[in-house]
């Protein structure tokens, strides 16, 4: 007589994951996930940190640029300073100027574009437009950007009067034409965070 003990394989042969094996590897995921959160947020604030530096240059370059094509002449918005001055990115007749406006051509008689840029998503990153009217351009966080020329031509601006008269800055002087910024994620300018052209 032959005597057969059955193993248990067609339990062993299972198909599929257990309920305890899917709820580890999610738990995994999330602890995973929750670390790498932090980094990826700051590294995204890192990236709009460097284009809003980056729009700052251009808005000086596109100043510089006006100012060899007109023969050391600064753009302006209607009357020209005689000093220092501080002008804003939502100064609409400054945008016309630097963007060839033919509203402009007063002022920027080539009608030549020293600066582009993008339209602004929800009034962030771009030309804040009003239907089809530019209103003004801010930059990641919704501020403008603030630009002080050097209108009295003593290639010297003075950093402290960028935000306000009384300053902000320690009131290094600049040697050049035009200096912007903009306050940045904070939204007031302290220098902690604020992106600077130079």
């Amino acid at each position: 007589m032959k005597i057969s003990f059955q193993t248990k394989k067609s339990s062993m042969l299972r198909k599929g994951f257990t309920l305890i094996e899917i709820l580890v590897v999610i738990a995994i995921i999330a602890i995973l996930a929750s670390i790498s959160y932090g980094p990826i947020i700051e590294f995204m604030e890192k990236g709009k940190e460097a284009e809003a530096k980056k729009v700052a240059k251009d808005f000086q370059i596109a100043i510089t640029t006006f100012q060899e094509d007109y023969d050391g002449n600064l753009p302006y918005d209607g009357t020209y300073p005689d000093e220092d001055t501080n002008l804003t990115s939502n100064n609409v007749n400054f945008l016309a100027v630097l963007m060839g406006a033919e509203s402009a051509n007063d002022i920027n008689e080539k009608e030549k574009p020293y600066f582009t840029g993008k339209n602004a998503q929800n009034k962030r990153n771009g030309f804040v437009l009003n239907g089809e009217v530019i209103q003004g351009f801010v930059d990641h966080w919704g501020n403008p950007y603030t630009m002080r020329l050097d209108y009295d031509a003593d290639k010297e601006i003075d950093t402290a009067l960028i935000t306000s008269p009384t300053g902000v800055y320690t009131g290094k002087q600049r040697i050049g034409t035009a200096i912007v910024a903009t306050p940045g994620k904070d939204n007031v300018f302290n220098d902690e965070k604020d992106i600077k052209s130079w």
